[in-house]
C-alpha cells in the first residue's frame, strides 16, 4: 500500500490570488503563488515600487508569562535582554535548522517566528526548557501573514493606517502591534539590504479583507501582488 501524503494546506489568501491569476505550487506543504504571470514584472515592483507577497506558512508561536524570557532563551540565549518593542534574529538550533526570530511584545510575551513546519519543534523545545511560569502555542494557522517589500512601502503603508512606519519611528528590527485597515495586527520590519520590508500579521478570519485592501494600496503607488519566485529572487 502507498504511503499516505500530507494533504496540501492553504492560507485564508488562497482563493483571494487564484481570482488574481496567482500559479500556485507546493511549499513546504502549503499551496503557494510562485508568480503571477510575469516574474520579472514582480521581480521589478519589489526593487522599484512595493510587492505584496503571503507568507502566512512561516511558522509562528506565541510565548507568554512571567517566565516568558526564560523560556524563549532555550532557542535564544540573549531574550532577557531584547527590549519591548524590538525583535532579534538568530541561526536555529532545532534539528531542521534555518533562521528563527523573537518579537517581544510584552515583557511577559513574545512571539517567535520559525521556517514553515518548524514550529511544533519550537514549542517542545520551550516547552522542555526549566521554565514553569510560561507557556508556548503554535499560532500558525491562526494568524495570516503579508510581506511588504519596496522602497514605496511606507507610502503604501500610510494609506492603511494612522501608525507611523516610518524608519524613524519604526526602524529596521523593531515591531509595532496597531491597527491596520481597522484590524488588529502586528508590523514587524525587517529590510533587505537598503529596500524596506514589513511583515504584517493578523488574525485569519481578516486575511482575504487584508488582502484585498494592502492590494489597492499597492495598486495605488504603482505595485502589486508578487509570488514567491521574486521574493526569494530579492533575498538571494
Amino acid at each position: 500500500m502507498a504511503a499516505a501524503t500530507a494533504p496540501e494546506r492553504r492560507t485564508a489568501i488562497y482563493h483571494a490570488q487564484l481570482a488574481m491569476g496567482a500559479v500556485m505550487a507546493d511549499a513546504d506543504g502549503w499551496q503557494l503563488p510562485v508568480h503571477y504571470g510575469d516574474v520579472s514584472r514582480e521581480a521589478a515592483r519589489l526593487r522599484e515600487t512595493v510587492g505584496v507577497s503571503d507568507v502566512s506558512p512561516i511558522g509562528k508561536v506565541r510565548v507568554v508569562g512571567g517566565d516568558a524570557a526564560q523560556a524563549v532563551s532555550s532557542l535564544f540565549p540573549q531574550a532577557g535582554d531584547l527590549p519591548t518593542g524590538l525583535f532579534s534574529e538568530a541561526d536555529s538550533p532545532l534539528k531542521r535548522g534555518g533562521k528563527l526570530l523573537a518579537a517581544r511584545l510584552a515583557p511577559d510575551e513574545f512571539l517567535v517566528l520559525t521556517p514553515a513546519g518548524v514550529a511544533p519543534l519550537a514549542v517542545d523545545a520551550i516547552h522542555s526548557g526549566p521554565s514553569n511560569c510560561a507557556y508556548a502555542i503554535d499560532v500558525t494557522s491562526g494568524l495570516c501573514g503579508v510581506a511588504i517589500v519596496g522602497p514605496a512601502t511606507q507610502n503604501m503603508m500610510s494609506r492603511i493606517t494612522e501608525t507611523d512606519t516610518s524608519p524613524r519611528a519604526l526602524p529596521d528590527l523593531a515591531c509595532i502591534q496597531s491597527r491596520f485597515a481597522d484590524v488588529q495586527g502586528l508590523l514587524l520590519r525587517r529590510d533587505v539590504d537598503d529596500i524596506g520590508m514589513y511583515q504584517l500579521y493578523a488574525s485569519r478570519e481578516f486575511g482575504e479583507y487584508l488582502w484585498q485592501v494592502l492590494i489597492e494600496a499597492a495598486h495605488e503607488v504603482g505595485g502589486g501582488p508578487v509570488g514567491t519566485e521574486a521574493l526569494l529572487g530579492l533575498r538571494s
